[in-house]
């Protein structure tokens, strides 16, 4: 994002009255913009890539299904400043590259795709595991893999160097803000190879791939497939689907939060198109018409669903974290959501994070705002008065609370609670709590979109979210809490909390 936040910075801004702050209007429509441009580039080079293998007609039916028949259509338009869009650009350039790389070896695109796979760990670290495909890409027996080694270690030994000093920049990074070479900012999130989530990535309603993406199904296929006429490719793209299947499926929070489908599978679908392009011309050399007919039905079939259910997670109608195999029944072709939706979800179980041990939080109540005076009779949950918000009032009142009068420890959180109600679909409408330096702009910045509750039923609806002080927190820094309310609808706010959370080391 940097690219285009500069662009933004010193070459817009300045010359127009949006604030220069990082987060005004003209940054966010820059960083926007770039970010479609990594999809132009990734679906560009995924195309360059293909086409090394297969035809324009081939290659043209895969991109179509990977557009419109994944959840990488949302991760490429509406939410395209998540990694995944640009980590699938990264992975289409890596791919054709490797292509070029064989044809024509050279130590200048060694060091190319080295910079590339260094890059992919500074979005992801995981992600580096993308140094499979060049490293085993066109081998298939223990002979072609001496021949490798023996004949490219040189040009291997450059990917590995360059891809170090590129990742170098966060070990800088964390040095410079940590103190430590090494940092590890997940908390009590880990990777847990011991208990991975095979069944539950792959099949679950929550988030299950082959719930959410089918087309995908496909693309194993394929590799079956090209073990009969692409084999020497199939070990590389196996490896990395085997590996990247295990650290996906090892993370702790195996449904990654909110999401569409699987977000952590995006960016392989990027090495995926090649068995997916072999299923495609499997399909078109059959002489069966009906097969084919009927194949060729159920891959259009998808691509409706998979544009109609990214139409359904957009409105809400699909949970972001809590769907059930009883909730995807309720909604499946639905333009709406059934009245009993929400008795059919089930929050996942975040108790799995193993917090440590002899650890407990004590808690020091900094706000209890009840709403009682000054505010509107009879809008409070309990009757009483409470909080309206609407098109004249769209920010409720600002709790402001300076570092240094809560005299906190390191690793404390603020949790902020409250009840909510609509009569109407409510979005837009947003908990934020930042965290400022002498009255600068946030430098944290954390949000909860509401319109994820479905406040549509005029119903009381807790509201809960936390926020990590930074260690790094001057001690004239101040955390502010308010709810901003951008729609024209009536948003009712009642019974609110403000927490103070210290870590306590028990005996």
């Amino acid at each position: 994002m940097l690219l285009f936040f500069l662009i933004a910075h010193y070459l817009i801004v300045p010359f127009t009255e949006f604030s220069r702050d990082g987060f005004s209007h003209p940054y966010q429509l820059l960083i926007s913009i770039g970010c479609l441009i990594y999809t132009i580039i990734g679906l560009l080079f995924l195309r360059k890539a293909l086409n090394f293998y297969f035809d324009d007609r081939i290659t043209a039916s895969v991109l179509v299904l990977i557009v419109l028949g994944t959840n990488y259509m949302l991760y490429a338009s509406r939410e395209n400043t998540m990694p995944h869009n640009q980590l699938f650009a990264l992975f289409a350039v890596i791919l054709y590259l490797t292509s070029r790389f064989y044809q024509h070896p050279s130590f200048g695109r060694a060091t190319l795709i080295g910079s590339l796979i260094g890059l992919c760990g500074l979005v992801r670290p995981t992600e580096v595991i993308i140094c499979i495909i060049p490293v085993l890409w066109g081998v298939y027996t223990i002979p072609d893999f001496s021949h490798r080694i023996r004949n490219y270690w040189k040009h291997i030994g450059i990917m590995a160097l360059t891809a170090f000093c590129v990742f170098s920049i966060q070990l800088m990074y964390w040095k410079l803000q940590s103190g430590s070479w090494l940092f590890y900012s997940y908390g009590n999130e880990s990777l847990n190879f011991l208990n991975p989530h095979f069944f539950e990535v792959l099949f679950s309603f929550r988030k299950g791939l082959f719930v959410y993406t089918p087309v995908i199904l496909f693309g194993f296929i394929g590799i079956i497939l090209m073990f009969k006429k692409m084999n020497q490719h199939v070990i590389a793209i196996v490896s990395f689907a085997v590996l990247n299947l295990i650290i996906v499926s090892s993370w702790d929070c195996w449904w990654y939060g909110g999401s569409f489908g699987q977000r952590s599978m995006v960016q392989f679908y990027a090495i995926a198109a090649i068995p997916l392009a072999a299923f495609i011309s499997f399909l078109i050399q059959q002489k069966n018409n009906l097969l084919k007919g009927l194949l060729g039905s159920v891959l259009v079939f998808l691509l409706v669903l998979n544009v109609f259910q990214v139409w359904q997670y957009k409105k809400g109608i699909i949970h972001y974290e809590s769907m059930t195999k009883e909730a995807y029944i309720s909604v499946f072709g639905k333009f709406s959501s059934p009245d009993n939706l929400s008795s059919l979800f089930k929050e996942p179980d975040y108790s799995h994070y193993r917090p440590a041990k002899n650890i407990s939080n004590e808690e020091h109540m900094l706000i209890n705002e009840n709403f009682e005076s000054g505010y509107f009779p009879g809008y409070g949950y309990e009757k009483s008065a409470g909080f309206r918000s609407d098109k004249t009032i769209q920010f409720s009142p600002t709790f402001t609370f300076p570092l240094k009068s809560l005299k906190f420890a390191p690793e404390v959180k603020i949790k902020c609670s409250f009840m909510a109600m609509s009569g109407k679909d409510i979005s837009d409408s947003k908990l934020i709590m930042t965290v400022e330096a002498d009255g600068k702009p946030a430098y944290i910045y954390k949000s909860l979109d509401l319109s994820m509750l479905k406040l549509t039923n005029s119903e009381w609806h807790p509201v809960e979210m936390w926020l990590d002080v930074p260690k790094y927190a001057g001690v004239n820094d101040v955390i502010k809490v308010y709810i901003w309310n951008q729609n024209d609808d009536e948003l009712f706010i009642d019974n609110l909390q403000i927490v103070l959370l210290k870590k306590k080391f028990l005996m």
